[in-house]
């Protein structure tokens, strides 16, 4: 993964994407026939140089599923 900011700051990524369950690393989701993804995690660190020069470092642990947008219809 890599940062993008519309501003132009400086931002450097240090994630990985985990099995929630598992708590291993993983190189892609996987979406079931039912339509939902299992649950995954997103750890790491977001850095990122601020238009003063201030070095900022953000912390990232988040858990997700992703669905299809058919989740739920026939």
């Amino acid at each position: 993964m890599e940062g993008l900011s519309l501003g132009g700051a400086i931002v450097t990524c240090d994630l990985e994407l985990c099995d929630s369950k598992r708590g291993e690393g993983v190189k892609c989701v996987k979406i079931s026939t039912d339509g939902l993804s299992g649950e995954y995690s997103l750890v790491g660190t977001i850095t990122f140089v601020d238009p003063l020069g201030c070095k900022h470092k953000e912390y990232v642990n988040r858990q997700f599923r992703l669905a299809n947008g058919h989740v739920g219809t026939p």
